[in-house]
């Protein structure tokens, strides 16, 4: 059984229509002159109005998912600071395998995302008001049979999904959370 936690982002549709600071969780804030503290990172795997699962940057491990057999998720990157988040960072990359007949009759892939990470940012200077978070998500999904994901035929066999985020708020301060993973089966 997994674990469900309300909705606290909007779904990947608003960030088109909203953008990547709007969510119910992030508030405005004023950059102050210095900042000491790093952002926190709050990844986690959404779909269907709600977290499958969630964890920060503290949490003593990363997220290790599990996709049923045609399951679509979003994986969400975000990072919240008390004196405003500057940039958010994803960087994610996908890896599977593909079959015909037999284990002995199968074909590896690997795409990095491109360009090697995407970034959503926010420009201010001290006194000014921001976000205290931005948030950004990527669908994972099992490849399918056929071109393009298992070309002549072959069947999916295994898939990984990885990411990371980076947060930096208006000081330089950063923080990079763990790598976690989507995995299939």
């Amino acid at each position: 059984m997994k674990t469900r936690y309300p909705l606290v982002f909007a779904p990947l549709l608003l960030l088109v229509t909203m953008g990547s600071t709007d969510c119910e969780s992030f508030e405005t804030v004023t950059v102050p002159a210095t900042d000491t503290s790093p952002p926190i990172t709050m990844d986690g795997v959404w779909w269907d109005d709600e977290y499958k699962i969630l964890k920060s940057s503290s949490s003593a491990d990363a997220i290790v998912y599990h996709l049923a057999n045609d399951e679509s998720v979003i994986a969400i990157s975000s990072a919240i600071d008390s004196g405003g988040l500057q940039r958010l960072t994803m960087s994610w990359d996908q890896s599977w395998t593909c079959c015909n007949t037999g284990p002995t009759n199968c074909t590896d892939f690997f795409t990095a995302n491109y360009p090697p990470a995407y970034s959503e940012w926010q420009t201010a200077s001290p006194g000014q008001s921001v976000s205290n978070g931005i948030w950004y998500g990527v669908e994972a999904k099992k490849p399918g049979v056929g071109y393009p994901d298992c070309p002549g035929g072959r069947f999916p066999t295994k898939y990984q999904f990885r990411w990371w985020t980076r947060g930096e708020n208006f000081h330089g301060g950063t923080t990079i959370g763990k790598t976690h993973k989507i995995l299939w089966p």
